[in-house]
């Protein structure tokens, strides 16, 4: 196996979602290394350690969590991207307490996992630019982290609805997130904001 080129472990025990993101990443430029399960993926590990994990978050047995966290004890500072069919804010939370670098949505566009991958592997996850969030956003993104919905929050902070939305929207724009979950993945990343841990 060649470990000198950029290579990405692919874990997903789903064969066909397998096969379809090495078509994407070796169009791309990129080796890779594929595994059905959380314990082949530790076999792959130990053969060759790749640049990037793209790790699902739903596997039989081994599932993403427990995966992560045996290879971070392997390589403490490997990159892993969690992988999951649910966009939801708590699944993006989860997945970022518990170590992930990034989460991306599994979909029929590969764009943004592209996007996360090349970051990370140019390591600008922490340098790209981003204009600063307001005190408002910032505390609206963290009701979001933290379960709340926009019209919960709007009755918590006396605010209508709308204006919830648009400073969601505006501190989307600014992270260059694609949607609400993956703002609050990258504003918890950065160390904007800090969820509850009971949340």
């Amino acid at each position: 196996m060649d470990c000198s080129a950029k290579k990405i472990l692919i874990v997903d025990d789903d064969k066909m979602m397998l096969e379809s993101f090495r078509e994407v990443l070796r169009s791309n430029g990129f080796n890779t290394m594929e595994a059905l399960s959380g314990q082949i993926a530790i076999e792959l590990f130990h053969q060759c350690t790749p640049d990037v994990v793209i790790l699902d978050l739903n596997m039989p047995d081994m599932d993403g969590i427990e995966t992560m966290q045996r290879l971070r004890e392997i390589t403490p500072g490997i990159p892993i991207i969690i992988l999951t069919g649910y966009g939801d804010i708590p699944t993006a939370v989860e997945a970022m307490k518990c170590g992930a670098n990034n989460f991306v949505q599994k979909s029929g566009d590969f764009d943004d996992l592209m996007t996360v991958i090349e970051n990370i592997i140019e390591n600008n996850l922490k340098k790209l630019p981003f204009l600063p969030l307001s005190p408002r956003q910032a505390e609206v993104l963290k009701l979001t982290a933290n379960g709340k919905s926009s019209s919960e929050i709007a009755a918590m902070l006396d605010l209508s609805e709308d204006t919830v939305n648009f400073h969601i929207n505006k501190a989307r724009r600014k992270l260059t997130a694609t949607n609400k979950a993956h703002a609050v993945a990258k504003a918890i990343q950065l160390g904007l904001i800090e969820p509850e841990q009971n949340a």
